[in-house]
């Protein structure tokens, strides 16, 4: 290459490494593209823009997504400032973002590109943009819409672009009709057609996802002989340089082992195919990605359970059960420390102040700092996802045996989700016991109830409204307790503690508050290897931080209150608790007590926050500081709200504590007020100045300020 004129040799290097690439070779791909940015100082800003382009995707296929975004964002800088158009730089990206589960995002990319496409009138690429959205819409579970995305990008992909890439959309049009439930005969031969295109023109990893769509097909026909050969021969594609072809190798042996009924190749493959994902998600900066990327072990985790409950035996549903379990927590974080972000956060902090002041102002418009709002919060993660991984070693998870031994007179209660029936496994001093209970959804439809009715109870103005919300609460946790402790109630006769490890979906349940637990003391807990990590001596922390927020009626009465409960405690009031005062020392203390006005973001989990003097203080920022007293205490608001991804993940401020290494949180997941939670702080606090334990600490206060009015039973709950 080195005799070849510039332009030409770059041409060589970049289409080169694309083809590499493809293929999986993504050493030589990587040497030439990297010689082919070199070469591109000299030929002008768009070789380098379509050179570094090519390294995202390149940086994707191999797993480091980090690095794809951040190649990504540098290929867009360059193409904007040529005014080059972005459409098949969207199209490309969009795939990191569903790898990554950003399926929001991505559905707007895809939006944009088809919009720009049809306003250009780009025949040639609009077949693709259809495809990209028609894969987003399959990510989202949005099947009918996916399929009608699909059979538009095959009309237009046969007149642009041929045999080949119509394949790719036959591919999912047929997974979105698998997923539907809606396949046929005439699928089979479609995707067998569409393999055979998609391999003879060197697509590698879409051959496999096809592939593996064909025995899922085969085996949903009862030809489960073939379909099990099929999986084998994918399966021994798991040395593959290309990181998705690895995790698909990994799921086909364990759905070949599965389907030849050998439960012990299952968890073993299952476990594979986690640790595999585990790499991938090791190399993430955030934990709000790491969370994101479980989605691709659910499959593997649920035919793992499946397998361990084939035994019937506890400890191994249990040892299983903990293999996945809230796994973002248990990794241990480093943050970055990036100007960049900080100085965004700053900015984003004094947009929020304006748009809080416009609100209150009936002549000006919130929406201008809404969009302004929106604009940094999309800078702040784009930022955050590009930078290098601070991940170090993840904490193993304990076993069944482990935690046995220090139960001494607690329980602990771990459930789980098999195949939308939940099962219990019971642990204590003696031994485990397995259980059967309610289909998932019916619990999660009870809980909707509870959550609805003291929502109701907290707002209701009138005697006769406020009785209806509290029965109907009081409705709903029955039934709750009829289903989920009830069966379980012999095992818990004696204890003195429970600890309850729900599934993400009902971490908000008030646990305490079922008639089986009323009055005992109840611990909840993303994992049982959070608990038995919360129960380990602490570390060098010392002293108390008591902050109240503004704008918060009698905050400022009950920080000065709980800070005399605890000598020396340093106490932050409006205007001296500040962002900057109280992250300074978040990081220094044993215990904080934090009363602010909460604001859980279901849209967008990363931005809930607690507001202080001068401004939010966000989940991102909380994760930025890379520790977290033992104790944090959320006095009001519905701070203590959780997003639940797949994967039996969580995203909200207390599942960030959780992960930095808080032992005991104190928080509400409903919109409580300030003063009515006043009382049971007081009592808290008391108790916990005398030495008791945070869980037995609240189960006092909770007995002690009672529960005879709406407000003081929706606070207690």
């Amino acid at each position: 290459y080195r005799s070849l004129p510039g332009e030409t040799a770059w041409t060589a290097h970049n289409n080169l490494g694309v083809i590499l690439g493809q293929l999986g070779e993504i050493g030589p791909a990587e040497r030439h593209l990297t010689r082919a940015i070199d070469l591109s100082a000299s030929l002008g800003r768009s070789t380098r823009g379509f050179a570094v382009h090519n390294m995202a995707v390149l940086a994707a296929r191999a797993g480091h997504l980090t690095d794809a975004l951040r190649r990504f964002d540098e290929a867009e800088r360059i193409f904007t400032e040529i005014d080059f158009p972005l459409v098949e730089h969207y199209m490309e990206r969009i795939e990191v973002l569903v790898t990554l589960n950003l399926t929001r995002e991505a559905e707007a990319v895809a939006h944009r590109a088809v919009r720009g496409l049809t306003q250009l009138d780009g025949a040639l690429l609009l077949g693709e943009a259809q495809l990209a959205r028609a894969k987003v819409l399959l990510a989202r579970g949005a099947y009918s819409d996916a399929e009608q995305a699909a059979r538009d990008a095959a009309t237009a992909l046969t007149r642009s672009r041929g045999r080949p890439w119509k394949a790719h959309a036959d591919v999912v049009l047929v997974d979105a009709r698998v997923r539907a439930g809606t396949a046929n005969g005439h699928d089979m031969q479609r995707l067998s057609r569409a393999a055979a295109a998609l391999g003879d023109a060197g697509f590698l990893a879409e051959t496999l996802s096809a592939r593996l769509l064909g025995a899922r097909l085969a085996l949903a026909g009862g030809h489960t002989s073939r379909a099990v050969a099929e999986l084998d021969q994918i399966a021994a594609m798991a040395g593959s340089r290309i990181a998705l072809i690895r995790l698909v190798a990994r799921l086909a042996a364990t759905l070949s082992a599965h389907h030849r009924g050998d439960a012990p190749a299952t968890r073993r493959a299952a476990l594979s195919g986690l640790a595999e994902l585990e790499r991938l998600r090791g190399a993430l900066p955030t934990a709000e990605l790491r969370a994101r990327a479980s989605v691709h072990g659910v499959e593997l985790a649920s035919l793992g359970l499946g397998a361990a409950l084939s035994t019937r035996r506890s400890a191994d549903v249990f040892d299983w059960i903990e293999r996945g379990r809230q796994a973002s927590t248990l990794l241990n974080l480093r943050p970055p420390n990036d100007p960049e972000i900080a100085a965004a956060l700053a900015e984003l902090r004094e947009v929020t102040s304006q748009q809080r002041e416009a609100e209150d102002d009936l002549g000006s418009d919130p929406r201008l700092a809404l969009r302004a709002q929106a604009t940094l919060e999309a800078r702040v993660l784009r930022r955050l996802r590009t930078l290098d991984a601070a991940v170090g070693a993840k904490r193993p998870p304990v076993r069944a045996h482990d935690v046995r031994a220090l139960l001494s007179t607690a329980v602990l209660i771990e459930l789980a989700d098999d195949n939308g029936r939940l099962i219990a496994v019971v642990l204590d001093r003696r031994g485990g016991t397995l259980h059967e209970l309610t289909p998932t959804d019916a619990a999660t439809r009870e809980l909707e109830s509870v959550l609805f009715a003291v929502r109701r109870l907290i707002r209701a103005r009138t005697a006769a409204s406020q009785d209806a919300a509290h029965q109907a609460a009081v409705h709903a946790l029955t039934e709750l307790d009829t289903h989920l402790l009830v069966p379980l109630r012999s095992r818990l006769a004696d204890a003195g503690e429970v600890v309850v490890v729900p599934t993400a979906a009902l971490f908000a349940l008030p646990w305490h508050a079922l008639a089986t637990l009323r009055d005992r003391q109840v611990t909840v807990v993303p994992s049982a290897t959070a608990w038995v990590r919360a129960g380990e001596p602490p570390g060098d922390k010392v002293g108390v931080l008591v902050v109240a927020g503004p704008e918060l009626d009698g905050a400022v009465a009950e920080a000065r209150e709980v800070g005399s409960l605890h000598p020396g405690a340093i106490v932050l009031l409006p205007p001296d608790s500040t962002v900057a005062a109280v992250s300074e020392r978040l990081g220094t203390v044993a215990l904080a007590h934090l009363a602010c006005h909460g604001d859980f973001r279901a849209d967008n989990p990363a931005f809930s926050s607690l507001l202080l003097s001068d401004g939010p203080l966000t989940v991102t920022e909380l994760d930025q500081l890379g520790t977290a007293p033992d104790t944090v205490v959320l006095a009001a608001c519905d701070v203590g709200g959780s997003h639940a991804l797949a994967g039996e993940e969580l995203l909200g401020f207390a599942h960030v504590l959780f992960a930095l290494g808080s032992a005991s949180i104190v928080a509400s997941a409903v919109p409580v007020s300030d003063v009515d939670s006043a009382p049971l702080m007081r009592a808290l606090h008391r108790h916990i100045a005398g030495g008791v334990a945070t869980a037995d600490a609240l189960r006092r206060a909770r007995i002690e300020t009672g529960d005879a009015t709406p407000q003081s039973y929706a606070t207690a709950l």
